[in-house]
């Protein structure tokens, strides 16, 4: 299969290459990157290798080593995609925040017995009941007024 990429095509891939490489590995060191992410990663060596073929050569870094030529997306590439990700990070943050401590309380505001026999849409109902109650708090507040109880 032949893909034609014009120059901005080239560049738009390579930044969804960047963002997709942060969100599948920012939480692994260099040497820890999943195995189940390898066809992903060749790939992306694969795409990054094209830069100079597509006037891009300026937006990779080289590393040589033992295993042969790696590319990596510059400073310019990071600057240019950071704003994206951080807003990927913080919308992730809340809502995760939001789900996870509304889970907590309607297990927390229920019994195992009453668990058992609620319905999925009554499941649902409760928590919508605290997820609003968060949402308007993290809304006025953000993180201020949470605190840790021991």
């Amino acid at each position: 299969m032949n893909l034609k990429l014009s120059n901005e095509e080239y560049k738009t891939l390579v930044d969804a290459f960047y963002i997709a490489d942060w969100v599948l590995h920012a939480h692994h060191s260099s040497k820890e990157k999943p195995p189940e992410t390898k066809a992903f990663r060749k790939l992306e060596q694969k795409i990054y290798k094209l830069g100079d073929k597509f006037g891009s050569k300026d937006l990779f870094e080289t590393i040589k080593n033992n295993d042969g030529t790696k590319y990596c997306p510059n400073r310019k590439v990071e600057e240019e995609n950071h704003e994206f990700i951080e807003e990927f990070e913080m919308d992730t943050f809340w809502s995760e925040l939001l789900d996870r401590l509304s889970d907590r309380d309607v297990l927390n505001s229920t019994t195992q017995k009453e668990r058992e026999k609620m319905d999925i849409n009554k499941y649902w109902e409760l928590k919508a009941i605290f997820e609003e109650k968060y949402d308007a708090e993290f809304n006025d507040c953000g993180i201020e007024r949470l605190h840790i109880k021991k």
